[in-house]
């Protein structure tokens, strides 16, 4: 927001972020919560904020909460910015990796990269396979001799 006070985006993009080093999940997390943070202040209402991320990072489809632990949780800290996961796409970069440690050679991205899509809520669906159902169940004990009759018949 600080670069760009009086301008909104309708599209923001950081394909494949990643912090120094082989696998730091903690840094890679803060890097992407950092990046989510500042892009949600600087977007349009109705715009996106595409990230690009290798096999595993971003942690949807995530099947055991064990795997999600590994993952960057990248859902998880776009919700704390007040974003919510639209859509997940294929992602095929179109253009040459380079500077993985450093040096000018391709980076591994996986068998199927995925293109994060996120945006601040609206009316408009989110895909059906992220949709995710919660159901809970309220009890509420009622002591029958403090009743009216007239207002709940145990013999309906």
């Amino acid at each position: 927001e600080s670069f760009f006070p009086d301008t909104r985006f309708d599209v923001i993009e950081f394909n494949f972020p990643h912090w120094r080093g082989k696998t730091n999940a903690r840094y890679n997390r803060e890097l992407l919560d950092g990046f989510l943070k500042s892009a949600s202040t600087v977007l349009r209402p109705d715009g996106e904020i595409r990230v690009a991320l290798c096999d595993g990072q971003g942690g949807m489809p995530a099947e055991t909460l064990a795997e999600w632990r590994q993952t960057w949780m990248a859902p998880m800290y776009a919700a704390e910015h007040g974003l919510m996961l639209r859509r997940l796409e294929p992602y095929d970069p179109g253009y040459g990796l380079s500077s993985h440690r450093g040096v000018d050679r391709p980076f591994f991205i996986g068998e199927s990269p995925q293109r994060y899509i996120f945006t601040f809520p609206s009316d408009e669906a989110i895909d059906s396979d992220l949709q995710i159902s919660c159901r809970h169940e309220l009890r509420v004990m009622l002591h029958p001799a403090k009743l009216k009759k007239s207002v709940l018949s145990f013999d309906d």
